[in-house]
């Protein structure tokens, strides 16, 4: 999947070529580690927990890309 997400995001950039230097999440997962030492990523989420997760992500993003702006 997420070679997928890196070729829209890649067309997307063609189109849109201010875009290059941006840093974008283009997949994510939730990774937990269970009591037995399995780790596991869990991928399948309500919408609920989607949307505040892509928001909390959004704005990590908007702070990667100002700190590479000051590099």
């Amino acid at each position: 999947m997420a070679d997928w997400d890196k070729m829209c995001w890649d067309d997307h950039v063609k189109k849109n070529p201010k875009l290059k230097d941006k840093l974008k999440v283009l997949s994510w997962s939730i990774n937990v580690k269970w009591s037995n030492g399995v780790e596991e990523d869990l991928t399948d989420c309500d919408d609920d927990t989607a949307n505040a997760v892509d928001t909390w992500l959004t704005e990590i993003e908007d702070e990667k890309n100002e700190d590479e702006k000051k590099i």
